[in-house]
């Protein structure tokens, strides 16, 4: 369940970067989907090896689904849209 959350999550910035055509858009959602996607690896990094240490599993966990929620509330709003 972890690994499709992640991966489902980490879909959501990028979808938004894609569809932009503003300068501060593509920075700002661009900025989200890297976040995302480094707070993703890290989270499946250390449910499937044990190449990243445990205590980093909740804090990227947070971190990635706050930057989602974030996004999407920005994106609800039209942030950096022109």
């Amino acid at each position: 369940m972890v690994t499709g959350s992640v991966l489902l999550a980490q879909s959501i910035p990028p979808s938004l970067f894609f569809e932009r055509e503003s300068k501060a858009g593509l920075w700002l959602y661009g900025a989200f989907s890297v976040i995302t996607w480094l707070c993703g690896v890290l989270v499946l990094l250390t449910a499937w090896t044990d190449v990243v240490p445990e205590s980093v599993f909740y804090p990227a966990l947070v971190t990635g689904g706050l930057t989602v929620v974030v996004c999407t509330f920005c994106a609800m709003f039209g942030v950096a849209k022109r």
